[in-house]
């Protein structure tokens, strides 16, 4: 996956080198914390199992999730995020960059108007999720 998105693969080279998906990194591997997920996808009850992964760079954190196994309609995934503190109205908080890059063999027969429509629906999954991690985020404030 990250072959195929170079760009991204360099901006994210300091924390790839470290789990060893780049690189000949010397320095110790960074520890992940690992998770699994149930959740319905379009009336499939699915399953994933995860990595997560944190480092210190400089002045802000790189975070790589990577599922590594989800039982439904894509191989793997892994989400990628920048996350810097900021400052705003004297309150502190936190800005990120976010790209997700998925391996799904439904992709490799899509193009044209049915890649479109692979993508939005793909979006609005995503879309979701986010929804959901902020609506539990609320509630254990």
């Amino acid at each position: 996956m990250l072959h195929e998105g170079l760009a991204v693969a360099h901006e994210f080279l300091p924390i790839l080198k470290r789990i060893r998906l780049a690189g000949n990194d010397t320095a110790p591997s960074l520890t992940p914390f690992y998770y699994w997920t149930l959740f319905d996808a379009d009336y499939h009850g699915t399953i994933s199992l995860g990595a997560v992964y944190l480092l210190p760079v400089s002045d802000h954190y790189q975070v790589v999730e990577i599922e590594y196994y989800v039982n439904s309609t894509y191989y793997a995934s892994a989400t990628l995020y920048d996350v810097w503190p900021i400052q705003f109205g004297g309150k502190s908080g936190r800005s990120s960059g976010v790209v997700t890059i998925f391996a799904a063999p439904m992709l490799q027969f899509t193009k044209g108007p049915s890649e479109s429509r692979t993508e939005c629906s793909m979006l609005q999954d995503i879309k979701k999720e986010i929804h959901c991690m902020q609506e539990d985020v609320k509630t254990k404030r």
